[in-house]
């Protein structure tokens, strides 16, 4: 191995930091690096400020601020940032609630504007608050109900781990404090917490310190400062002793055991050092915990540890927990897996890491750090996190520093006096029974729309501000690999991605599962190496390494330190000649995937989509799904290693590496690190699509199922590279790409059906699948299909307005924006293009001209040459014995 290069950490670009005369703090960073700007706006309001009888009012809040002003009707938030080529969501957490938006900078102004006019007033109606209400309780049944193990991880945890109402209860809420909430428990909520003296706004981007003085005094200056309520008392007892519950979930189909701590205070020594033990102890196929629970003692499937448990490293307000997660096997006993991981625990209370695994753990921690900071959404919300929270917004990178000093004393100390010395938790949650829900109250009739009067209109978006698009680089290795290279030096980074024709499609007689297995066996074990000292390989580098198997490719995504970029393709062109599929570790994953398949099983989404591949791609390649029982057993060793060595070729496959790098250099690297891995047999291409016969709807069995999951979709023979499909992706964004398309306006905004329905493309080298999907409470599942089955109807039938068209225009546009502006973006998207068949460079080139030629009537012929009612193909998973009456004759 190449000697590991050090040097000092390189810190982000300077910050601004000021304050206005109303309480409001101002954070700027400037970055000309691409025309957008990031908006973070950070409220210090939580699930811990909630009162008793209003579990999830901070939650229901984040919802309910897209609900309209004087001067914005309900949603016209959202619809302001998409017409503008931007995009925005929000996220509550116990310490605070975050609105965040990134736009071309052009639009900067616009959603300031937006942003100040809900900081100064809402204008709420039983209208909207019933709306949300129904929303809010459809994203608890979706994320939460229809979940397993999620009630147990969250609310039993969490009611075992504290004795404060205000840190017991879950940030999601208490269905029945949802229901009751009335619109003067809302607006007091506001009027608390939503003042700009307990706000921090961030930008982050294309704008400068001036610039955003300017605008931000005037749009938010004259908000007055409000009274702030005195914060309750959120301090912990210690915990003693040990604190045993088991669970029983009706959704679970396999054990999942839970060792909790509490944490000392964020920020301290102990909790960097407690952060790095977690990565040591926890951190993948090199650790202690993977190595003693899953591959010796057969105990469980994965086990890792978190460290905060339910915040993230920047809240410094209230009580948190560390945690080991332990995916048991079947029979196995909660006993024998805390016996497993106290034995882990007591050899390193007794001997703490050894240089080399706090040298990975550090080299680690660094790269996952630095790569949160690539795009300016991630930047804009950490500085309006840590100015909030922390106080300070160079808090990033002093955190990071003291993470990275942290010693093997301070691990062993921390782990002793938090580990050892401190009481714990044990949650083990069970596979129950199915069970019968009880019924839910009916949601209420939705109040009639109330008059607005007209308010005051936005600002208009300056002129239009364009990308310099990387500088991409093309070369052929002699092996036949194509690679595309591109240099960013913003961070000390590289992202890569190779893509080989190894898919599940090329797999034949007798290969079955194989592709699947690849995707987990590949990095298993090499010549002369077993699984754990390939992942140190490249931990040690600062790099992480993945394989994900599609139909067509077998993919492999890394990112890691520039400085050792040379010695990662080292090991990269070790792992693509001498990988050996050893046969303990094949054992290992027949066991280990014969139970996942066991949890995915209990998954709705799983379900739907391996029904929906069968009834689309009868007897294709394309439609080979996860592989079962039978084919999973029939994978050896002896197997692997034959498909590995006629499929995992170099020959029409691509590398795309984007980052801190010198093209030249790195080209010079690839042909001398990759020489000795040789091209092989073309990979035949796929069959052309099959017919999939006329429309249906068919119903998958999950007894118990707190939701229906509805999806729609059918085949059809397109490509980008037909000149029409820019117009069929138009059409279909109007139709479902956003939360402001028609599907979601319709479904979720108008009805309360739905938590969010949309409508995506997924492209094959054959064609394409269209499909449209929602999730909804099971008695409204029959109008729900209706009105998405009403909504592809009129999308067939009638032209979308030039406005609309345009504003779909706009929104792809500033995504186009995004997918250059951050270096896992700009890889990704290189990597999509080039599977695709397409040069980069000329996509590029080609994507704004492509995009200003539609029109509405080029995207109804695309639509109406691609979808075709008859053969929509549909899917319901859900409980059968609901949903077969419900949907008979649909």
């Amino acid at each position: 191995m190449k000697q590991v290069k050090k040097r000092k950490l390189r810190r982000g670009l300077p910050v601004s930091v000021f304050k206005l005369d109303n309480g409001l703090t101002v954070v700027v960073q400037e970055d000309r690096s691409a025309p957008l700007a990031a908006v973070s706006l950070t409220y210090k309001v939580g699930s811990l400020d909630e009162e008793k009888g209003r579990a999830g009012f901070a939650h229901l809040f984040e919802h309910l601020m897209f609900q309209g002003t004087a001067n914005l009707a309900p949603n016209e938030v959202s619809r302001l940032v998409e017409s503008h080529g931007g995009v925005d969501n929000a996220y509550t957490m116990k310490t605070n609630t975050t609105y965040h938006e990134v736009v071309p900078s052009n639009a900067l102004e616009s959603v300031l504007w937006a942003e100040a006019d809900r900081m100064r007033g809402l204008l709420i109606s039983e209208r909207e608050l019933a709306v949300e209400k129904q929303v809010v309780l459809e994203e608890l049944r979706q994320t939460y109900l229809n979940q397993p193990y999620r009630r147990a991880t969250d609310a039993v945890m969490s009611s075992l781990a504290f004795t404060r109402w205000e840190t017991a209860h879950p940030t999601i809420g208490d269905a029945a404090d949802i229901r009751a909430a009335s619109l003067d428990d809302v607006r007091t909520f506001y009027d608390r917490h939503y003042a700009p003296n307990n706000a921090v706004l961030a930008i982050a981007g294309d704008a400068s310190v001036s610039e955003v003085r300017k605008l931000v005094k005037r749009l938010f200056g004259p908000i007055p400062r409000r009274p702030r309520p005195k914060a309750a008392p959120l301090d912990e007892p210690r915990l003693k002793g040990e604190r045993v519950e088991t669970v029983k979930d009706h959704l679970a189909k396999t054990p999942l055991t839970i060792v909790g701590w509490h944490t000392p205070e964020r920020g301290s020594r102990d909790w960097w050092a407690l952060t790095v033990v977690m990565t040591i102890l926890g951190g993948g196929e090199d650790s202690p915990l993977h190595e003693k629970l899953v591959k010796d003692d057969r105990l469980a499937v994965s086990a890792g540890g978190h460290i905060p448990y339910w915040s993230s490293h920047v809240a410094a307000r209230g009580p948190d927990m560390l945690a080991f997660f332990i995916s048991g096997r079947l029979g196995v006993s909660r006993k024998a897996v805390t016996d497993s991981l106290d034995k882990v625990l007591e050899r390193f209370f007794l001997k703490g890491p050894n240089e080399d695994e706090l040298a990975r753990a550090k080299t680690q921690i660094e790269r996952s750090w630095l790569e949160g900071q690539q795009s300016l959404a991630d930047r804009a919300q950490t500085l309006s996190s840590y100015v909030a929270l922390v106080g300070d917004p160079d808090g990033f990178w002093k955190d990071l520093d003291s993470l990275l000093k942290i010693t093997r004393a301070d691990c062993v100390a921390a782990a002793r006096r938090w580990l050892r010395s401190r009481g714990r938790i044990v949650l083990q949650v069970e596979p129950g029974e199915p069970v019968e829900l009880a019924p839910e109250p009916a949601a209420p009739e939705t109040p009639a729309e109330e008059p607005r009067k007209p308010g005051h209109h936005p600002p208009p978006p300056g002129p239009a501000r364009f990308a310099r698009p990387p500088d991409i680089v093309k070369t052929q290795l002699k092996n036949g690999l194509t690679v595309w290279l591109a240099r960013d030096k913003r961070l000390p980074l590289v992202e890569a991605r190779l893509a080989l024709r190894a898919g599940r499609i090329h797999e034949v007689s007798g290969q079955d599962a194989l592709a699947q297995a690849s995707e987990e066996l590949l990095l298993k074990g090499r010549e002369g190496e077993d699984a754990a000292a390939v992942a140190r390989a490249y931990t040690s580098l600062g790099w992480s390494l993945g394989a994900s198997c599609e139909s067509e490719w077998l993919k492999l995504s890394a990112s890691g330190l520039s400085r050792n970029l040379d010695p990662f393709l080292d090991q990269l062109a070790k792992t693509l000649n001498t990988a050996n599929y050893p046969e303990a570790e094949v054992e290992l994953w027949r066991e280990n995937a014969l139970e996942d398949l066991i949890s995915r099983r209990a998954q709705p989404h799983f379900l739907s989509e391996e029904r929906l591949r069968v009834e689309l791609f009868p007897g294709h390649p394309y439609g080979r799904g996860a592989a079962d029982e039978k084919k999973i057993a029939a994978v050896d060793s002896a197997r692997m290693r034959a498909f590995h060595a006629a499929c995992l070729r170099p020959n029409g496959g691509h590398l795309v590496l984007v980052g801190d790098l010198d093209p030249d250099k790195t080209a010079r690297a690839l042909e001398r690190a990759l020489s000795t891995w040789t091209a092989g047999p073309a990979a035949p291409p796929a069959p052309p699509l099959p017919d999939a016969g006329g429309a249906r709807t068919i119903i998958v069995d999950r007894p118990g199922s707190a939701q229906a999951s509805l999806i729609i979709a059918q085949t059809a023979v397109a490509g980008p590279k037909d000149p029409d499909y820019m117009s069929l992706v138009l059409a279909n964004h109007v139709l479902g790409g956003t939360a402001n398309s028609r599907l979601f306006e319709n479904l979720r905004t108008r009805r309360g059906y739905t938590y969010g329905a949309y409508s995506s493309i997924e492209l094959y080298g054959r064609g394409i699948v269209w499909s449209a999907s929602a999730d909804c409470r099971t008695e409204v599942a029959r109008p729900a299909l209706e009105e998405m089955l009403s909504e592809v109807r009129e999308l067939t039938s009638k032209e979308i307005s030039a406005a609309a068209l345009d504003n779909s225009r706009r929104h792809l546009r500033g995504l186009f924006l995004m997918r250059l502006s951050s270096l896992d973006r700009i890889t990704g998207y290189l990597s999509s293009v080039a599977e695709s068949g397409r040069d980069p460079r000329e996509t590029i080139a080609q994507y704004e001209p492509r995009l200003a030629e539609a029109t509405p009537a080029s995207a109804l012929a695309a639509v109406n040459s691609r979808l075709d009612l008859r053969k929509l193909v549909t899917v319901v998973v859900g409980d059968e014995s609901a949903l077969k009456p419900a949907l008979k004759g649909l």
